[in-house]
C-alpha cells in the first residue's frame, strides 16, 4: 500500500478516535427541524401513530447506541415512531420468559463490563451469557426478528458467539475503504444489492445508495443475502486494541458484507457492522453521521425497510 494512502487512513481515524473517546464531543441533534425531515419523507407510514407492533431495542448489555446517555439512537427511534411502530426500550436480560411478548428486538452495539472504554482491547468477551445466547437462538427459530448491529473493535468480538450461531463470522477489527470517507454503496457497482430490502414496496423506498462510516466486516452464510458489500478498495485491520495498527498488516475484505439478512426457522435476522450510519451525529470537529449526513439520503429509508422486512411487510 502507498505510503500516502496509509497517512490518510491513519489521520480518518484519529478523527474517529477523538468522537468516540470523548462523549463531550458529540452533540446529538433531536430537535423538531431533524424529525421533520422524516415526516416529509415518509409520505405512507406503514401504520397510524402509536398503532403500529411493538419495537424493544436492548439497552440491557451496556450498549453503546442508547436512547439514553450519549442518545445517539434517539433519531433511530423518531424514524420508527413516524412509521407507527412503537419503540421501547428493552432493559433486560434474555430469558424465554422475557422474550415472551416480544416480536421484534433490535440489539445494537452491545458489550461486556469488561470491554467498557477505555478496555477497548483483547481478549473481547461477549456481550450474551450461554443461557442468553440459546435463548436468543430458539426464540428466533420460533419466529421471532433479531436486528444485530455492531461496529468497529471491539463490538464484533461481544457479539461474536451470537451470530456465529446464525452462521455470520464477524470481524473484530476496523473496516476501511482506501479511496473514500464516508462511504457509498451504490446499485451501479453493485456495492448496493437489488433485494426485497433495498427494492422496498414501491419507488419511494427504493434504496439507490448508502452511506457507511468505517465499521466492521461479516463474512455470511450460505443461506443470507447481502445488503451491502465490499469491493476491491476496501481493507481491514484486526488489531489486538482498537485503533491501534501498529506493526500490522491490513488485508482485504473485498466480496464481505457490511449487511446482510436472513431466515432462520420460523424467524428472521438482519446483521450490520456499522452502527453509525443508523444514527443522527453532529461532531463538534465538523462532521455529519447518519440520517443528518446530507449525502446519506437513503440511510433512514433503510432502517425502515429492514424492520418492514423483520415486521412482515416485505416478504
Amino acid at each position: 500500500m502507498k505510503r500516502i494512502q496509509k497517512v490518510n487512513i491513519v489521520l480518518s481515524y484519529m478523527l474517529m478516535i477523538v468522537q468516540f473517546s470523548n462523549y463531550s464531543l458529540v452533540a446529538q441533534i433531536t430537535n423538531s427541524n431533524l424529525d421533520s425531515i422524516y415526516i416529509k419523507g415518509i409520505k405512507y407510514p406503514a401504520y397510524p401513530i402509536n398503532k403500529g407492533p411493538k419495537i424493544y431495542l436492548d439497552e440491557g448489555h451496556y450498549n453503546r447506541h442508547t436512547f439514553d446517555g450519549l442518545g445517539s439512537f434517539i433519531a433511530f427511534r423518531n424514524v420508527l415512531n413516524i412509521d407507527g411502530y412503537q419503540v421501547t426500550p428493552f432493559k433486560n436480560q434474555f430469558t424465554t420468559s422475557s422474550l415472551q411478548n416480544v416480536r421484534l428486538l433490535v440489539i445494537p452495539l452491545a458489550q461486556n463490563e469488561k470491554n467498557l472504554w477505555p478496555k477497548w482491547y483483547n481478549p473481547t468477551y461477549s456481550a450474551f451469557t450461554q443461557s442468553e445466547i440459546t435463548t436468543l437462538i430458539n426464540w428466533v427459530e420460533k419466529g421471532g426478528s433479531l436486528f444485530l448491529i455492531v461496529d468497529h473493535h471491539p463490538f464484533p468480538g461481544a457479539a461474536e458467539e451470537l451470530a456465529r450461531k446464525f452462521g455470520f463470522i464477524l470481524y473484530n477489527g476496523h473496516a476501511e475503504d482506501t479511496t473514500r470517507y464516508p462511504v457509498f454503496f451504490h446499485r451501479t457497482n453493485n456495492t448496493l444489492h437489488s433485494n426485497i430490502i433495498t427494492n422496498g414496496r414501491n419507488d419511494n423506498e427504493r434504496i439507490d445508495s448508502i452511506i457507511t462510516y468505517n465499521g466492521s466486516a461479516i463474512r455470511i452464510p450460505e443461506e443470507a443475502l447481502p445488503i451491502i458489500s465490499f469491493d476491491d478498495g476496501w481493507i481491514q485491520w484486526l488489531p489486538d486494541t482498537a485503533w491501534n495498527f501498529n506493526n500490522i498488516e491490513p488485508e482485504s475484505i473485498s466480496g464481505l458484507a457490511q449487511g446482510a439478512f436472513m431466515k432462520f426457522g420460523k424467524g428472521k435476522v438482519v446483521v450490520f457492522a456499522d452502527g453509525n450510519m443508523f444514527s443522527a451525529q453532529d461532531t463538534s470537529w465538523g462532521g455529519k453521521m447518519g440520517f443528518i449526513d446530507p449525502k446519506a439520503k437513503y440511510n433512514y429509508k433503510l432502517l425502515l425497510n429492514i424492520i418492514h422486512y423483520l415486521d412482515g411487510l416485505l416478504d
